[in-house]
């Protein structure tokens, strides 16, 4: 009888863990969920340059996403040029050049990063450095 009484202990101790290893997979599973619907209800871009990658939401600025791939800038307001980038890609998914960066630019896909604000609802945004 012990035996028997050992083993069915057993089993109700693998039932238990098999029950918990269940709902921490369940959990997991929920919260990977959650975040890729996160991850998809945010309207916005990819900013890339030289492989490294930021998300930049619709509606506002690139720069800080611009900054954390590497873009320089200098004076923020378009005056400057130190933020002259090349757009490879994607150049439909910003706004339209403004008049200060239509006087500093000379090339069409040339932009003033510190000037372009995101209006594309989702994509990417390929930008390259001009050399000066």
């Amino acid at each position: 009888m012990k035996k028997a009484g050992n083993l069915q202990e057993s089993q109700k101790s693998m039932g238990k863990e098999t029950e918990t290893k269940q709902k921490n997979t369940i959990t997991r599973a929920s919260i990977d969920h959650a975040r890729a619907r996160d991850a998809r209800s945010k309207e916005g871009v990819t900013i890339t340059l030289n492989g490294a990658s930021a998300f930049a939401p619709k509606g506002t600025s690139i720069i800080p996403a611009a900054k954390e791939v590497g873009v320089l800038f200098g004076c923020h307001q378009g005056a400057c040029g130190v933020c002259k980038v090349q757009v490879v890609s994607g150049g439909e998914l910003l706004s339209p050049k403004e008049a200060s960066e239509r006087r500093m630019t000379h090339k069409k896909e040339e932009r003033l990063a510190c000037r372009c604000v995101v209006q594309g609802r989702a994509g990417e945004v390929v930008l390259k450095n001009v050399e000066r």
